[in-house]
């Protein structure tokens, strides 16, 4: 047998590998070049854009995600559990804590309404929003993302 072709192979073996756990894997990063963005735009616009819509120069970021232009530093997983959950976690929880009661009561009535949104979606739904999202992000924060999603778990 040629050489050439044993290395073809696996090769290909290797690409259908990386291909499947793509797919299969819950941490896969979201990409902008295989969601579908306009379905993203628009399942933005009809469940998304009443609460989350541009301000002050800072298109599609404050406060989209809750984190003031600063979600990229996120990992894509983190992206798709805070929008199914409506949190922030633990480290906005805290922040919060200094709020008065009725603030803490608005922010918590705002959660549950995003809950409530994204349990119509499907998950496919949900990662292409994200995806748009992310295409108005900086090259450079685009870039960051990339690194931080591609960390090795902490052991």
């Amino acid at each position: 047998m040629d050489g050439r072709f044993v290395m073809l192979f696996v090769m290909l073996l290797v690409l259908l590998y990386v291909g499947w756990r793509g797919v299969t894997n819950p941490d896969a990063m979201i990409s902008m070049a295989s969601a579908d963005l306009k379905q993203g735009e628009e399942n933005f616009n009809k469940h998304c854009a009443s609460c989350h819509f541009a301000k002050e120069g800072i298109p599609l970021k404050a406060p989209v995600l809750g984190f003031y232009g600063n979600e990229y530093r996120l990992t894509d997983r983190q992206l798709v559990e805070t929008a199914k959950s409506g949190g922030h976690g633990k480290e906005q929880e805290a922040k919060e804590a200094a709020l008065g009661e009725d603030q803490r009561k608005q922010i918590q009535a705002m959660r549950e309404s995003m809950r409530k949104t994204t349990a119509k979606l499907s998950g496919g739904e949900v990662r292409d929003i994200i995806a748009f999202l992310k295409k108005s992000w900086t090259s450079d924060a685009q870039l960051e993302h990339w690194v931080i999603t591609h960390q090795p778990p902490d052991q």
